[in-house]
């Protein structure tokens, strides 16, 4: 189930963190599953959230995914 899934990735993030596997991080989901998502995450790895985008990206390729992010991350004007 997602909630399942949700209270995994979560864990896993924290496991990671705790490895200092990254210093930031870019959440992209679908806002029913990111509802959850958050709902599980630390709040150690809530702190490294640099971007969050709260929409289902998951057909597009990494590359357009990539550009979301980076479109996400520019300061507004």
């Amino acid at each position: 189930s997602t909630d399942k899934f949700a209270k995994f990735l979560a864990e896993h993030l924290e496991h990671a963190r705790k490895q200092n596997q990254f210093k930031r991080i870019a959440i992209v989901a679908a806002p029913h599953f990111l509802g959850k998502l958050r709902s599980n995450i630390s709040k150690e790895v809530e702190k490294l959230i640099g971007v969050s985008i709260n929409k289902d990206l998951s057909q597009f390729e990494p590359r357009v995914i990539k550009e979301h992010v980076d479109e996400a991350e520019r300061p507004s004007a």
